[in-house]
């Protein structure tokens, strides 16, 4: 179901403190692919530090029954240029287990399923994190986030925007956008070439997908 009274807006700095929230406590706890977040506190630079200022990050909000605005969701985007590192390969630590090992996959999806190689581009917009707070969920939220993301890139002359779906539930809302999937990494193959369990992921989620729409063409 569709909620009309939540207002799709970017980022501002004001935001950052209820991203970083959210982002800990709600994205990262319910993340498919990690084991280890029960004792999870991660330090130093999150992948959420400074989303307001890559300048597409989106914030979802509801005015509550006392007249203030409260954050529901964001989704943190970020143009990466071809030559650069991503954005998940530069502020995980091999010490910090669980993040590392979320990094160490997103990496082998870019290496296999790379976008710049695939579309011949020199700049790709990255949904990095989608998140709605978990009383907010059901209401198309995060399909108004992306949906709007993709809008904005387009109007801004942007030829690429991809989405590494870790979840089966993200997948959908890639599909329901019209993206396409161009390459996915089963997690039980993943693990067995490793020769380690390395996530305890819902039977309901079973791969992670790479979705990418190609704009203005």
């Amino acid at each position: 179901m569709s909620d009309s009274g939540v207002q799709i807006r970017l980022a501002q700095d004001e935001d950052q403190e209820a991203i970083n929230t959210s982002y800990l406590q709600q994205f990262l706890r319910d993340e498919p692919t990690n084991i280890y977040l029960k004792d999870y506190n991660p330090a130093g630079i999150q992948v959420s530090d400074h989303a307001p200022n890559f300048g597409l990050t989106l914030i979802a909000e509801v005015v509550d029954s006392e007249n203030r605005k409260k954050m529901v969701g964001f989704l943190i985007c970020k143009i990466c240029e071809r030559t650069a590192v991503t954005e998940f390969n530069t502020w995980i630590h091999e010490d910090n287990r669980a993040g590392y090992e979320i990094s160490r996959l997103l990496k082998l999806v870019d290496s296999r399923f790379d976008v710049f190689q695939m579309y011949d581009v020199q700049t790709a917009i990255d949904m990095l994190v989608l998140c709605t707070v978990p009383e907010y969920r059901g209401r198309s939220i995060g399909f108004r986030l992306c949906g709007r993301a993709i809008d904005l890139a387009r109007e801004r002359g942007c030829e690429v925007i991809f989405m590494d779906c870790s979840s089966s539930y993200s997948a959908a809302i890639a599909r329901k956008l019209g993206m396409q999937c161009v390459g996915e990494i089963s997690y039980e193959d993943y693990q067995k070439e490793l020769g380690e369990k390395l996530f305890d992921v819902d039977a309901v989620h079973t791969h992670i997908r790479r979705f990418v729409k190609v704009l203005n063409k």
